[in-house]
C-alpha cells in the first residue's frame, strides 16, 4: 500500500514538472517565433562586391544559428555553402541558400515549417555580404 503511494507521488511530480517544461519551452519558443517574423533582411547590391569566398553568421539567443561561405564571381553569388545550422526544434531550412543563388536576391520565401532558420541563413549571407 506504501509503495502505490510514492509511486502515484513520484509519478504526479515527473508530469507536473514535465508540464513546467513544456511551458517553459512554449514560451521560448512563442518569443523566437515574433522575434523572427520582424526580422529584417537588408538588400545586398551585388554590383558592389568584388569576386572571393566570403564568410557571415548569425544567431539569434542561442536557439537558431547558421554559418555561411558565400562565393561571388562577376557580381553574382555562384555558391552558398551552410557551414554549420543549428536549428532548435525547428526543420532544417537548407534549400534557401538555392532560393538565394537562383534569384541573385536576398528577397526569397522562407522555406515553409523553417521559418526561423530560413530568417537566420539569409541574414548570415547578408552579413558575409556587407
Amino acid at each position: 500500500m506504501k509503495r502505490n503511494k510514492i509511486i502515484k507521488i513520484s509519478a504526479f511530480v515527473v508530469l507536473i514538472m514535465a508540464l513546467a517544461m513544456g511551458f517553459a519551452m512554449y514560451i521560448k519558443f512563442k518569443d523566437l517565433n515574433k522575434s523572427i517574423a520582424a526580422l529584417k533582411v537588408n538588400e545586398i547590391d551585388l554590383a558592389e562586391i568584388s569576386d572571393g569566398v566570403y564568410s557571415g553568421e548569425y544567431g539569434y539567443k542561442d536557439m537558431v544559428s547558421a554559418k555561411v561561405m558565400v562565393t561571388v564571381k562577376n557580381n553574382s553569388i555562384t555558391n552558398i555553402e551552410l557551414t554549420e545550422h543549428k536549428c532548435g526544434l525547428g526543420g532544417k531550412a537548407g534549400t534557401i541558400a538555392k532560393r538565394v543563388v537562383d534569384s541573385q536576391d536576398l528577397d526569397v520565401d522562407a522555406v515553409s515549417g523553417a521559418t526561423a532558420s530560413s530568417k537566420v541563413i539569409l541574414k548570415a549571407i547578408e552579413d558575409a555580404l556587407s
